[in-house]
Protein backbone atom coordinates (compact mmCIF):
# COMPACT_ATOMS: atom_id res chain seq x y z
CA UNK A 1 0.00 0.00 0.00
CA UNK A 2 2.93 2.52 0.68
CA UNK A 3 4.49 2.11 -2.48
CA UNK A 4 1.02 2.82 -4.11
CA UNK A 5 1.08 6.19 -2.42
CA UNK A 6 4.70 6.74 -3.22
CA UNK A 7 3.79 6.41 -6.86
CA UNK A 8 0.73 8.76 -6.60
CA UNK A 9 3.27 11.24 -5.49
CA UNK A 10 5.76 10.57 -7.81
CA UNK A 11 3.33 11.50 -10.53
CA UNK A 12 2.00 14.66 -9.08
CA UNK A 13 -1.69 12.44 -8.79
CA UNK A 14 -2.66 14.56 -5.74
CA UNK A 15 -1.12 17.50 -6.37
CA UNK A 16 -3.37 17.41 -10.06
CA UNK A 17 -6.41 16.15 -7.69
CA UNK A 18 -6.27 19.28 -5.48
CA UNK A 19 -5.27 21.48 -8.33
CA UNK A 20 -9.08 20.45 -10.07
CA UNK A 21 -11.08 20.51 -6.61
CA UNK A 22 -9.43 24.11 -6.33
CA UNK A 23 -10.59 25.35 -10.21
CA UNK A 24 -14.06 23.57 -10.08
CA UNK A 25 -14.87 25.46 -6.82
CA UNK A 26 -13.67 28.98 -8.14
CA UNK A 27 -15.74 28.30 -10.97
CA UNK A 28 -19.05 27.30 -9.31
CA UNK A 29 -18.28 30.80 -7.06
CA UNK A 30 -17.94 32.69 -10.04
CA UNK A 31 -20.88 31.36 -11.54
CA UNK A 32 -22.91 31.19 -8.34
CA UNK A 33 -21.77 35.07 -8.30
CA UNK A 34 -22.74 35.97 -11.94
CA UNK A 35 -26.17 33.75 -12.43
CA UNK A 36 -28.32 35.80 -10.54
CA UNK A 37 -27.40 38.94 -12.68
CA UNK A 38 -27.34 37.80 -16.21
CA UNK A 39 -30.92 36.52 -15.13
CA UNK A 40 -32.56 39.40 -13.88
CA UNK A 41 -32.62 42.44 -16.03
CA UNK A 42 -34.06 45.35 -14.21
CA UNK A 43 -32.77 48.20 -12.63
CA UNK A 44 -29.28 47.08 -11.50
CA UNK A 45 -28.66 45.15 -14.37
CA UNK A 46 -30.57 47.01 -17.61
CA UNK A 47 -28.00 46.05 -19.91
CA UNK A 48 -27.25 42.30 -19.83
CA UNK A 49 -30.03 39.82 -21.69
CA UNK A 50 -29.42 35.84 -21.68
CA UNK A 51 -32.55 34.42 -23.47
CA UNK A 52 -35.47 32.28 -21.29
CA UNK A 53 -34.63 29.46 -22.78
CA UNK A 54 -31.23 29.45 -21.49
CA UNK A 55 -31.98 30.89 -17.62
CA UNK A 56 -34.79 27.75 -17.80
CA UNK A 57 -32.07 24.92 -18.63
CA UNK A 58 -30.21 26.36 -15.87
CA UNK A 59 -32.52 25.98 -13.42
CA UNK A 60 -33.67 29.58 -13.00
CA UNK A 61 -37.62 29.32 -13.51
CA UNK A 62 -38.18 31.82 -10.51
CA UNK A 63 -35.69 34.49 -11.73
CA UNK A 64 -37.29 33.92 -15.23
CA UNK A 65 -40.50 34.76 -13.81
CA UNK A 66 -39.59 37.23 -11.59
CA UNK A 67 -37.54 39.29 -13.91
CA UNK A 68 -40.02 38.89 -16.67
CA UNK A 69 -43.23 38.10 -15.77
CA UNK A 70 -43.89 41.94 -15.04
CA UNK A 71 -41.40 43.49 -17.74
CA UNK A 72 -42.93 42.04 -21.44
CA UNK A 73 -45.62 41.09 -22.84
CA UNK A 74 -47.45 37.82 -21.80
CA UNK A 75 -46.66 36.34 -25.63
CA UNK A 76 -43.22 34.90 -24.50
CA UNK A 77 -44.49 32.36 -22.01
CA UNK A 78 -46.14 30.34 -24.54
CA UNK A 79 -42.58 29.70 -26.39
CA UNK A 80 -42.08 25.69 -26.46
CA UNK A 81 -38.88 25.80 -25.76
CA UNK A 82 -40.07 27.00 -22.28
CA UNK A 83 -41.98 23.96 -21.82
CA UNK A 84 -39.79 23.48 -18.41
CA UNK A 85 -40.96 26.76 -16.99
CA UNK A 86 -44.72 25.92 -18.00
CA UNK A 87 -44.48 23.35 -15.44
CA UNK A 88 -42.39 25.03 -12.63
CA UNK A 89 -44.25 26.51 -9.56
CA UNK A 90 -43.11 30.02 -9.81
CA UNK A 91 -44.56 29.75 -13.47
CA UNK A 92 -48.39 28.21 -11.25
CA UNK A 93 -47.66 31.04 -9.40
CA UNK A 94 -47.69 33.97 -11.16
CA UNK A 95 -50.30 32.70 -13.22
CA UNK A 96 -52.67 32.60 -9.52
CA UNK A 97 -50.96 36.30 -8.46
CA UNK A 98 -51.81 37.85 -11.93
CA UNK A 99 -55.41 36.69 -12.40
CA UNK A 100 -55.24 34.62 -15.25
CA UNK A 101 -55.99 31.07 -13.14
CA UNK A 102 -59.33 32.89 -12.43
CA UNK A 103 -59.71 34.32 -16.15
CA UNK A 104 -58.71 30.92 -17.55
CA UNK A 105 -61.87 29.52 -15.46
CA UNK A 106 -64.05 31.88 -16.59
CA UNK A 107 -63.22 32.47 -20.58
CA UNK A 108 -61.49 28.79 -21.55
CA UNK A 109 -58.28 26.95 -20.92
CA UNK A 110 -55.36 27.68 -23.22
CA UNK A 111 -53.89 24.79 -25.46
CA UNK A 112 -51.10 23.72 -23.63
CA UNK A 113 -53.51 23.70 -19.88
CA UNK A 114 -55.83 22.44 -18.26
CA UNK A 115 -57.25 22.63 -15.27
CA UNK A 116 -56.52 19.59 -12.20
CA UNK A 117 -59.51 19.21 -9.30
CA UNK A 118 -61.14 22.44 -8.45
CA UNK A 119 -58.07 24.58 -7.11
CA UNK A 120 -55.08 23.67 -9.30
CA UNK A 121 -54.18 23.80 -13.05
CA UNK A 122 -50.95 21.97 -15.18
CA UNK A 123 -49.54 22.92 -18.29
CA UNK A 124 -47.51 21.56 -20.96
Amino acid sequence: MGQLFEELKRRSVFKVAAAYLVVGWVLVQVADTIAPILVSPGPRNPGIRVPREVTVALGESEAVAEGFWSNYPKFWMWSQSLREFHQSEAFRDRVRDSGMLAYWRTHGWPDLCHPVGTADFECD
